[in-house]
Formats: structure tokens, sequence, C-alpha cells
């Protein structure tokens, strides 16, 4: 059973695939690294295009909202503790739906392991950076230290109960097929070096006859988070 997980969220199911989406890509980064600013600039780039536009890290937070928890990171504690609530796996069934689907954008912790077929993106920095980020944008209300903290349990907490849930999912830097730093790269800099990497990729599989160009699915509009 554990190597058939393995196979279907490791980075095998997607080398596997004889087929790319021609218009899919997956943004992955941990808390506070960049990504929902990266979906909101592609969204803002591509709003007349026939594009889906999914954020793993909205539903997660909706969910904690509407299951009044304070926090995001609290609401992250309680699905490890509690797997059998299934607030976890709604949040990954809706993210799997999507990846199902061409012309899709999907930003989350796990995007790159539920869409196989995509541009697969991941965003890193240095935890010190993503804390004064974060700090900043608390307003006085916790301190460096306490946010760095947060971070810190939360990619912990991350890996862990997705590792425990998805053997497999959590990749390697080399898996994927564009890896930036944003604490080096502007926003506007890591906009465009992802386009232009997306790109390549579909050149690069158009070359091979691997390109699926379809749109599969039906439309579906997600609140703004």
């Amino acid at each position: 059973m554990s190597q058939i997980l393995v196979s279907a969220f490791s980075k095998h199911a997607s080398a596997d695939m004889t087929k790319r989406y021609s218009n899919q890509i997956t943004i992955t980064s941990a808390s506070g690294v960049g990504s929902s600013t990266l979906i909101g600039r592609l969204q803002a780039r591509y709003m007349k295009a026939p594009y889906r536009f999914v954020s793993g890290g909205g539903m997660f937070r909706e969910r904690a909202k509407q299951f009044n928890f304070a926090t995001i990171e609290e609401f992250a504690a309680y699905n490890r503790a509690n797997p059998q609530q299934g607030h976890d796996a709604w949040c990954d069934r809706q993210l799997a739906s999507f990846a199902k689907q061409n012309f899709t954008i999907i930003e989350s912790r796990l995007a790159h392991a539920f869409a196989p077929m995509a541009f697969h993106v991941l965003l890193v920095c240095d935890l010190e950076k993503r804390a004064a980020r974060r700090h900043a944008d608390s307003i006085g209300t916790t301190t460096f230290d306490d946010m760095s903290a947060k971070l810190r349990m939360r990619d912990a907490d991350d890996e862990a109960r997705f590792s425990k849930i998805y053997p497999g999912c959590i990749w390697s830097a080399q898996d994927y097929d564009l890896v930036l730093d944003t604490g080096i790269h502007s926003k506007e800099e890591t906009e465009t070096a992802v386009i232009e990497g997306y790109k390549e990729w579909v050149r690069k599989h158009a070359e091979n006859n691997l390109i699926v160009y379809d749109i599969y699915g039906p439309s579906y509009e997600l609140p703004a988070f």
C-alpha cells in the first residue's frame, strides 16, 4: 500500500505521465514565501483569459474562520491532531478536482502532488525574511520572534501531517520545473521568471507532441479570498 501512495504523490507520478496540460501551473511554497502574491499577480495579468485560479491557502484560511479558529497555525495544529475531522481531506478534494482541468493555476502546499501534468513552480525564502514580512503585516500584534516561532512550527506541522497522509508528497527542489527564491527576486522578477519558464516548458514538451490543449471540466468561480 505504501508503494502505491508513493507512486501516486511523489515526483515519479509526474515523471511517468506521458502528457502535460498546455495551460496548467502549480505554485508550491511554505507559509509566508509569496505564493499568494504570485497567483494574485498572475490573476491580474490573465483575468480575461479562460483560467481558473485556485488558492489552497485561501481555502484553508476560510475553513479556519468557518470553524472559529483564531489563526491558521492553530487550525493546522488541530488538523494534525484530529485528522478524522476531515478538514485537510476537504481542501485536498477541492484541489484534486481542479487539478484534473486544463487552464488552471493552483497555489498550495501540495499543488504539485495533485497536478502531475502541470508546470511545477517552487518558491523558497529563508525563515528570517518570511518572518519579517509576516511581522510587518501583523501591524504590531505580535513580535518578530513569535512570528518566527509560528512559521517554524507551521513548517514542521505541514511537513509532518502531509507526509503521513500522502507519502512522497514533499518533493525536493530538483523535482520542480522551476525554483525561485523570493528573498532575492522582486515580485515583478518572480512573475516574469514564471511566465518565461512556463513558455519554455510548453515549447519543450510541444516539440515532443506531449501537450494536451483541450479544456476539461466545468468552469468554476472561486470566492475572492
